[in-house]
């Protein structure tokens, strides 16, 4: 599992993060809500570049790879943008200098 390295520590800041709960957690549950979390992240942050990189994500841009998304992934992809734009329209008030700039 990629949090081997850091157990210990990663297994106490997780512990505290998920506060009561953390506590009565076994330490595979731990480890397994933290990969859930960091793929949720990843998937999100994927999106998030392939609507705004033309259908790539950054990695793909770095490594020259062409997107190949199934009809699931397409859908996805849709409805993830319309869900943020939705979201940036109803945020809009909030928004920084830096979700102005563009790539």
């Amino acid at each position: 599992m990629v949090y081997d390295k850091f157990v210990t520590i990663t297994l106490e800041e997780a512990r505290t993060a998920l506060g009561e709960t953390g506590k009565k957690m076994s330490d595979e549950e731990v480890l397994n809500a933290m990969a859930l979390m960091d793929s949720m992240a990843d998937n999100i942050l994927d999106k998030y570049e392939r609507m705004i990189y033309e259908g790539r994500t950054i990695k793909e841009l770095h490594n020259g790879i062409a997107p190949h998304l199934d009809d699931d992934q397409l859908r996805s992809q849709k409805k993830f943008e319309e869900f943020f734009k939705e979201w940036k329209a109803k945020h809009k008030s909030t928004e920084r200098k830096s979700d102005k700039i563009k790539p």
